[in-house]
C-alpha cells in the first residue's frame, strides 16, 4: 500500500499542489488525470522520489520500486528508447547474472 498524507509542493512562492493526501492498495490501478501544468508529472516526480516534497508524508512498502519515465526523454550517450528503457531493469539483470 502507499500511502500520501498532506503532501505539499511550491516553487517560487507558487502552490504546485497542497495537502495531498490518498491511498493506493496493492493491486489496484489508478490514472492521473489533469489539466496540463497541473502538477500530474510532479507528483509522479515525488512518488518515485525523483523530487522531494516541501511537506508531508509518504509511506511505501521497503520492497516497493516505482519507475517514472518522463513524456520528453534526454537519452544519455546517444541511447536508443529500448536502450533506455532497459535502463530500468539494470539492477535486476545485474542480480540474475551474479
Amino acid at each position: 500500500m502507499i500511502s500520501v498524507n498532506n503532501l505539499s509542493l511550491y516553487f517560487g512562492g507558487q502552490d504546485i499542489f497542497s495537502d495531498v493526501s490518498f491511498m493506493i492498495h496493492k493491486g489496484e490501478k489508478i490514472g492521473l488525470v489533469g489539466k496540463n501544468g497541473s502538477g500530474k508529472s510532479t507528483l509522479l516526480k515525488v512518488l518515485s522520489k525523483e523530487q522531494s516534497p516541501n511537506s508531508g508524508n509518504l509511506n511505501f512498502p521497503k520492497d516497493l520500486i516505482i519507475g517514472y519515465l518522463p513524456q520528453d526523454l534526454d537519452f544519455y550517450d546517444g541511447r536508443t528508447v529500448i536502450a533506455e528503457v532497459k535502463t530500468v531493469f539494470e539492477d535486476l539483470n545485474n542480480i540474475e547474472k551474479k
